[in-house]
């Protein structure tokens, strides 16, 4: 008999934020990007996305290839090419004009 025991899928986590959470915010947890795919009331159990294509605002003025890596500098700032200060690393899925206001990202 084995010893594990299948858990999930790995595509969503459970979490319980202190303050409420709209769907679409994104969510940073030990460097890794999450998704709410639906309203968390605050100190209420919810579901965020860890694993998938997530559609995210993008710095104004910076071009993106496909395929590169790219970084997650909140909300206001988004997404960019500038690893410093980063709170999460993810990957272009496609390229992105420096005109472009959002990007697809695969994390």
């Amino acid at each position: 008999m084995g010893v594990g025991l299948f858990v999930s899928e790995g595509d969503r986590i459970d979490h319980t934020p202190v303050s409420a959470v709209a769907e679409g915010d994104v969510i940073v947890i030990g460097g890794r990007l999450c998704l709410a795919t639906s309203p968390i009331a605050a100190n209420s159990l919810g579901s965020l996305a860890i694993r998938g294509i997530f559609n995210l605002p993008k710095a104004a003025g910076v071009a993106v290839t496909a395929g590169v890596l790219i970084y997650w500098h909140g909300p206001v700032t988004g997404i960019n090419t500038t690893a410093a200060g980063a709170l999460a690393t993810l990957t272009a899925v496609f390229a992105a004009a420096s005109a472009d206001t959002r990007i697809n990202v695969w994390v």
